[in-house]
């Protein structure tokens, strides 16, 4: 049981590793074009951060919970976030954001007040669906059928969505809100960790760990081919090669023995540091939007060590002076 643990925490410490440096590296791709061609073929790479994050709460579902018991977890997710969504706030007003209150108040509500914040709002969605679902069908009567429901609608999704709300002559801002926020998109991820556990499968994997990971590999070198002669839809967020290519990297990391302890004090901190290095983002891309002088192995240093090192920064400090109220405060 603890090895399982130390595994979880491992993927975990990876998957906000992934966070943190796939957003240093976007920081940089999204302003000089000779990256262009590493944004193309390392998207599906570290697309597999959030799946990973999701996975890893299916498992740590608990199931028979009642309404009050969600309702503090949920509860526990949102009170860190409502603490990081003011700052953000505070952020923009004070940065000269003229933002109607209104509108202040739907990115706070939709999780929008940074559009990274999107896996708060994801995270409970699955949380409250998985629980309304137990409740009508029972906990193991419902994985199964639950799981291939949106599995399917997963792969409708991914081939079809965007284009349904573009017909729909949706602005292009908001098809990514509402993109990002579909269940489709991500609860099947969700779902894999509840059955995984549920199932035990945790052996299953391991004893095929070669074939596991010769798959990944395979899968990620297809998905590189397509892309090179632009074969299908590449979508790096929503597409069916894609998905395929998270579900696999998922199991991958299954694959690796963990017994290093060290991994569990980064997996205690990494919503926290999904959190807070948020607003060490947004101060980084007005940097970069100001001095464009800059090499580019020096901004993706820079990045990481202010994101990455802010955030960290943030966990420490938020310890040492809110002690055991800090958790309701930054997550730490």
């Amino acid at each position: 049981m603890k090895q399982r643990n130390l595994k979880y925490d491992f993927i975990k410490s990876i998957a906000i590793l992934g966070v943190i440096l796939g957003h240093s590296l976007s920081l940089v791709l999204t302003r000089r074009a000779e990256m262009q061609l590493l944004a193309d073929y390392l998207t599906v790479v570290f697309r597999v951060v959030v799946p990973a994050f999701l996975f890893v709460s299916g498992i740590l579902h608990k199931k028979g919970l009642n309404f009050g018991q969600i309702l503090m977890r949920i509860k526990r997710i949102l009170s860190p976030y409502v603490f990081f969504a003011i700052v953000m706030t505070i952020i923009y007003i004070a940065l000269g954001d003229k933002t109607f209150l209104s509108k202040y108040i739907f990115r706070f509500i939709s999780c929008e007040v940074h559009p990274v914040y999107y896996y708060v709002f994801v995270m409970i969605e699955c949380l409250f669906i998985a629980f309304v679902c137990e409740k009508i069908w029972g906990y193991r009567e419902m994985l199964i059928p639950l799981y291939l429901v949106v599995l399917i609608y997963s792969i409708i999704s991914a081939n079809f969505s965007k284009e349904i709300l573009c017909a729909l002559n949706i602005s292009n801002n908001m098809v990514d809100f509402i993109t990002y926020r579909n269940p489709f998109l991500w609860m099947h991820y969700y779902l894999l960790g509840m059955i995984f556990k549920e199932y035990n499968l945790e052996r299953f994997i391991v004893s095929n760990k070669y074939v596991v990971r010769i798959l990944y590999v395979c899968l990620v070198l297809t998905y590189m081919v397509f892309r090179y002669f632009n074969i299908g839809d590449l979508d790096g967020l929503n597409s069916v090669i894609t998905m395929i290519v998270c579900l696999s990297g998922i199991m991958m990391l299954l694959t690796i023995d963990v017994s290093s302890e060290k991994w569990m004090y980064l997996s205690s901190k990494s919503y926290t540091i999904y959190l807070a290095h948020v607003p060490f983002y947004y101060f980084v891309s007005l940097l970069w939007d100001k001095y464009t002088g800059f090499s580019i192995p020096v901004m993706v240093v820079s990045n990481i060590v202010i994101l990455g090192g802010g955030a960290m920064l943030v966990c420490i400090l938020g310890k040492k002076l809110l002690k055991n109220k800090s958790y309701y405060f930054i997550g730490s």
